[in-house]
């Protein structure tokens, strides 16, 4: 069974993982966004599943008090490991599809274009 994450209203864009080298817990950075404004969100695995089950007005008071504004840092990560998710795959010859659409990526690259040029203008 596959758990899906929830996140609604808002809108889930991505997910990406990190095993927490003191904990070994799996913490996910999710990428989320609402009415054009895009945020993320880094939590453990679990905790972001449990949220995900609950009401939308506890989701929306959960997501107010843990999101954070979006880096370029955190965008050129995102951006990477999708790159080498999808290098490794064709490298690998494996037939699964990437879990990161074109279009998805596209709007990672489009994000990033927009944080270099907000910084250049600010």
């Amino acid at each position: 069974m596959k758990r899906e994450i929830n996140v609604s209203p808002w809108n889930h864009i991505t997910t990406t993982s990190k095993i927490n080298n003191y904990s070994l817990d799996n913490y996910f950075t999710i990428l989320i966004e609402k009415d054009g404004e895009y945020f993320f969100i880094v939590e453990e695995e679990q905790k972001i599943f449990d949220v995900s089950q609950m009401p939308n007005y506890i989701k929306e008071d959960w997501i107010k008090y843990n999101k954070k504004e979006l880096s370029l840092s955190l965008i050129n990560e995102q951006i990477k490991k999708f790159n080498e998710y999808r290098d490794f795959n064709q490298f690998e010859g494996f037939n699964s599809t990437p879990s990161l659409t074109d279009e998805e990526l596209g709007l990672l690259y489009s994000l990033r274009r927009d944080l270099i040029l907000k910084g250049l203008v600010s």
